[in-house]
């Protein structure tokens, strides 16, 4: 009977080399195999970490909560997305912080109308969306939106028209603008909200002669001081919170012109509590003067633009307390395909430069809290 020779005993040097062969042979398989599933870990960790971003307490004792954005443009390159997944789409991170609102306020920045209008001769750029758009505001939230911009008119008084119709079908009070100055200015809205009343308005520093609200004329409302400062005084008497949205300053610009400081400074003499600034496309910094908040710029909310500036964004959730103080939480967004998302781990460098973009100019005591900006202010002086 023969018996088989065992085999050598290999030496460290060569079991180090037999194994290296071996590894050299299967790690193409392994690439294979967990690049696949590295990729799939990452994207699962990354939407999570989106998703979650977004989901918050409401505000516990706040007698109203509100949400304030800025530029808020479904049409041109966003209604790709939206034909591909539907409106929802555009919401779909921020719409727990509009459910646990009371009250939702943008800039509409594009006429909406299923017309074919003729767009205003020697526009360069002109906005608009199909009626449906109006619909998905009502369905997200919103209680309120600005129609004072420098897109109102794009389509003349058809397409302003048609615009402010769909709104009023909708249920949302539409502001700043109408069919007349006397029409734009009777537009102020009064909501009435769990025994406050808010009241919003809307006004334009970009406007020419063809696109303001004349008496005779369709369009809206400028930053003529005999219209925003009565207005909003008037607002003040009958609202205890009112809130104006301001369309203005120097696109892709950074830091609030002097132009807009006076002005903001103005409407809070007057009597606004917040002011919405946009036009910019770009985020600017925040003000408190004289107990009235004033975000200079909060850039685009819903939008195309590609740059990177372009979009960031921030959603504004504002508490009214019965003590009368007012906390506000903003929170650092980035768009992606045309739609607000929270930044997610990856985007720490981000919000940390959103922060610091929007607290330039705020001298009030404030903190970053669950990667929330917040500060309060207390009731205005000579309030009750």
């Amino acid at each position: 009977m023969e018996h088989k020779k065992k085999p050598r005993k290999l030496n460290f040097h060569e079991q180090l080399l037999r194994f290296l062969k071996k590894q050299k042979r299967r790690i193409p398989v392994h690439i294979m195999i967990l690049f696949p599933v590295l990729i799939v870990a990452f994207a699962i960790i990354y939407s999570f970490d989106i998703r979650t971003d977004a989901d918050a307490e409401p505000e516990e004792n706040a007698q109203v909560t509100g949400v304030a954005v800025g530029d808020v443009m479904v049409g041109r390159h966003v209604e790709e997305v939206t034909n591909r997944y539907g409106y929802d789409y555009l919401f779909r991170y921020v719409q727990p912080l509009f459910n646990q609102a009371d009250y939702a306020t943008g800039n509409f920045e594009n006429v909406a109308s299923d017309r074919e209008l003729e767009p205003m001769e020697n526009k360069e750029i002109t906005l608009q969306a199909n009626c449906e758009s109006v619909a998905a505001m009502k369905d997200a939230g919103f209680k309120t939106m600005a129609m004072a911009n420098n897109h109102m008119m794009d389509y003349g008084e058809q397409g302003m028209i048609d615009t402010l119709d769909t709104f009023h079908e909708q249920g949302i009070d539409a502001v700043g603008a109408g069919t007349n100055s006397t029409d734009a200015s009777n537009r102020i809205s009064y909501q009435e909200i769990n025994g406050l009343t808010i009241a919003t308005l809307s006004f334009s520093d970009i406007s020419s002669e063809e696109t303001k609200a004349g008496e005779k004329q369709a369009g809206i409302l400028d930053f003529d001081p005999a219209t925003f400062i009565p207005l909003t005084a008037e607002a003040k008497k009958k609202a205890d919170y009112v809130i104006v949205h301001a369309h203005w300053g120097r696109e892709y610009n950074s830091r609030a012109s002097d132009r807009q400081k006076e002005l903001g400074r103005a409407l809070a003499d007057a009597g606004a509590d917040l002011v919405i600034g946009h036009h910019p496309h770009v985020l600017e910094s925040i003000e408190v003067y004289d107990d009235t908040v004033i975000f200079y710029s909060l850039g685009n909310f819903i939008f195309d633009q590609g740059w990177s500036r372009t979009r960031e964004t921030a959603l504004v959730q504002f508490h009214l307390m019965p003590t009368g103080e007012t906390n506000f939480e903003i929170t650092p967004m980035k768009i992606r395909e045309a739609t607000p998302a929270p930044l997610s781990n990856w985007d720490k460098l981000s919000q940390q430069s959103i922060i610091r973009q929007l607290t330039r100019d705020l001298d009030v005591d404030h903190a970053t809290v669950d990667d929330k900006l917040t500060f309060t202010v207390k009731q205005r002086e000579g309030e009750e």
